[in-house]
């Protein structure tokens, strides 16, 4: 099947249809209330469209692109793989936005988002130099766009309320 769209293409094509819907979607509102989603749907469309390119460039065996093996944290696809390490992949997957979905509730935003970053990522095989660097990465970004360009509301975390009702 040499350069033709595959069966996992079509999830990638899905996303980038998203991606442009959202950024159709916000065109019509003021600039700084459609800011955030033209920013982030423009560069995800954008890097959707290199990763379909390259996708089917290397099916192609098109420029030079070689297919390299696949990396540990990385899982196989709808019609390359034993579907039980797929579903295996799938469910820890879930598991790792549920517990940050938890662990937003339970100690906010701000303390969650660059922990989980540094936890996933040094569980994947990254150096702490790059988990720390990505943890401090979202630090500043939480910090400095949703915080003080956007004034975005935190809500309550739960525990540090708790914390806070028993000890000040």
């Amino acid at each position: 099947m040499k350069g033709k769209i595959k069966r996992a293409d079509l999830f990638t094509l899905f996303m980038f249809g998203l991606f442009v819907f959202a950024v159709v979607t916000v065109l019509d509102l003021r600039l700084i209330t459609s800011m955030l989603v033209l920013v982030l749907g423009s560069l995800g469309a954008l890097l959707i469209l290199a990763q379909l390119i390259t996708d089917y460039c290397a099916r192609r065996g098109a420029g030079g692109i070689k297919i390299e093996k696949r990396g540990k944290w990385e899982i196989a696809t709808f019609d390359e793989a034993d579907p039980r390490a797929t579903a295996r992949g799938t469910l820890e997957v879930w598991g790792w936005i549920l517990g940050l979905l938890v662990s937003i509730r339970l100690f906010g935003l701000q303390v969650s988002v660059p922990l989980w970053v540094m936890a996933y990522t040094k569980t994947h095989g990254a150096k702490w130099w790059l988990s720390i660097s990505l943890a401090m990465f979202f630090v500043a970004f939480l910090l400095g766009v949703y915080d003080q360009v956007l004034h975005v509301y935190w809500p309550k975390a739960l525990l540090l309320e708790l914390f806070k009702e028993l000890f000040f």
